[in-house]
């Protein structure tokens, strides 16, 4: 997930932003991921791929679990 390279990331962008006299807005990450999800193999190839190959070994639960998390950071850093 790289979390501290992300928060860093956005670090320097707030500050890039607010010397240019804008604010940073952070929004939620969502994975098209839940536990126990069946999608179609052929209409949903793309996200099939995307997580089964793109994130293997995790399980959808983990990815799920993940995602959650990285909210949960990205929720933290934008109260701080």
């Amino acid at each position: 997930m790289h979390l501290s390279t992300i928060v860093h990331d956005l670090e320097a962008i707030r500050a890039a932003g607010n010397a240019a006299g804008a604010e940073l807005v952070l929004a939620s990450f969502i994975w098209p991921v839940k536990d126990g999800m069946v999608l179609h193999p052929i209409r949903h190839r793309s996200i099939l791929e995307y997580l089964n190959q793109g994130h293997a070994p995790f399980r959808y639960r983990e990815l799920e679990r993940l995602a959650a998390f990285e909210n949960r950071v990205f929720a933290k850093y934008a109260r701080a």
